[in-house]
């Protein structure tokens, strides 16, 4: 796993852009691409892996739910492979009205207002629970907070 920093000039400036932003990762690529990005639930789960790029549990140790969805559009087609982790309570309070939307329009929706802490980005292998063809890819890991309560913990991992 190659880890990045903000000023890594190795990366292109849209990387460093797609890494290190602190906003709405759908917001983002649609205002990227200038179209829609949809929101395919995959899976909700009690189930955790051993394959993430960071140590969440520190962070969240009485997780209940893994989401994993993958953002997608009409052109580029498949674009972010993610998953978030979540206690029970507070996936009821932002996803349970809307699974299918993304995490950061439900945010919007319910008008909770939130900061980013981008915990790591690095070029890593798609994790084999994606069940996507391995490859490389850069990926980044991040805690939404509301005010100083953490809401969840979210792995990205770019496709395109």
């Amino acid at each position: 796993m190659k880890q990045y920093h903000e000023f890594d000039t190795s990366l292109t400036p849209i990387q460093r852009l797609i890494l290190f932003h602190d906003g709405s990762m759908t917001k983002f690529l649609e205002l990227y691409f200038a179209q829609n990005v949809q929101t395919q639930l995959l899976k909700e789960s009690s189930l955790f892996y051993d394959d993430y790029l960071y140590d969440w549990k520190q962070f969240i140790p009485d997780a209940q739910i893994q989401r994993e969805v993958i953002l997608n559009n009409q052109t580029q087609g498949n674009l972010i492979y993610a998953r978030s982790l979540w206690t029970k309570i507070n996936y009821d309070k932002i996803m349970q009205t809307n699974k299918h939307n993304a995490i950061g329009k439900n945010l919007q929706n319910k008008q909770i207002s939130q900061r980013r802490q981008i915990l790591i980005a690095c070029q890593t292998k798609l994790p084999k629970s994606s069940n996507l063809p391995t490859q490389d890819v850069l990926s980044r890991a991040y805690l939404i907070y509301q005010e100083d309560q953490l809401l969840m913990y979210i792995e990205e991992y770019m496709l395109f």
